[in-house]
């Protein structure tokens, strides 16, 4: 009888050591590496960790908005609901004048709007022009005896007047500054003249003019035209000195007198 032998190889293993793991297999590693972290973290922190559960319970929904009415883009269609509407400004009547305790009457001290009586300020520069020159146009005074010199216009009026209100109450302020004009008819010396000049008034003032009085500067229009008998004469008389108006003698104190009715009327506006 034969004998047979079958010689078999050795298997090598090593072969295998360098096969690595499928994609489903890593991530499946991974994913456990992940929780075990996880839940040593929390553990660490003093946490329990999260139950399948309540992971699953955590779980995103992702809305389909696909099927969502989208109107932002009309924006351009919208209309009010009301009609639109025309506005015209309106004049505030000033209320009427109230009477007081003594029963007179008392003007509004400031304006309708202003009902929380903050500042106001009220320009009186156009009335004190108007006021100046019906007092003073048509003043005269005597040249001792020998003619009469007499107020013939104003101008030149220049500076401040106004009513300003300050929580409710009023102030009176002026400073103002103007040009008198005068005509002076004498007869000195059997000689009839006419000359003409003007007396400048200055610092006419609601702070200093009780006190004070106006600053005053007489000049002559045609000064080399007037005698000097004459110049004497009516330089006299419209007594443009601070001495004089004391006095109350000559044109400037008449006009004092007419600028302290001023200072009073414009109290009462």
């Amino acid at each position: 009888s034969s004998c047979s032998f079958r010689f078999t190889m050795p298997v090598d293993y090593s072969k295998f050591a360098n096969i690595e793991d499928s994609d489903d297999e890593r991530e499946e590693q991974e994913q456990k590496q992940r929780e075990e972290m996880k839940k040593e973290m929390e553990i660490m922190q003093g946490r329990p960790a999260d139950k399948p559960a309540a992971r699953a319970a955590k779980t995103e929904v992702v809305k389909d908005d696909d099927d969502e009415k989208i109107e932002w883009y009309r924006h351009r269609e919208w209309k009010p609901a009301e009609p639109k509407q025309e506005f015209a400004p309106s004049k505030l009547e000033q209320p009427a004048a109230v009477a007081n305790d003594a029963g007179t009457q008392k003007k509004a001290e400031a304006s309708q709007w202003n009902v929380a009586g903050t500042w106001e300020e009220r320009n009186m520069m156009g009335w004190a022009k108007a006021e100046l020159a019906s007092l003073l146009v048509g003043i005269s005074a005597d040249v001792d005896g020998k003619g009469r010199v007499k107020v013939e216009k104003i101008d030149s009026i220049e500076g401040d007047c106004s009513i300003p209100i300050v929580r409710g109450r009023p102030r009176y302020i002026f400073d103002l500054c103007f040009s008198v004009h005068f005509v002076a008819e004498t007869t000195i010396d059997g000689k009839s003249a006419k000359s003409k000049g003007t007396i400048q008034f200055d610092g006419f003032s609601h702070d200093d003019f009780e006190d004070e009085g106006c600053r005053m500067a007489l000049k002559f229009t045609d000064e080399k035209s007037v005698g000097a008998a004459e110049k004497r004469a009516v330089v006299e008389a419209c007594g443009a000195t601070r001495r004089a108006v004391e006095s109350g003698r000559g044109l400037c104190a008449a006009l004092h007198k007419k600028l302290e009715t001023f200072a009073a009327s414009l109290q009462k506006q």
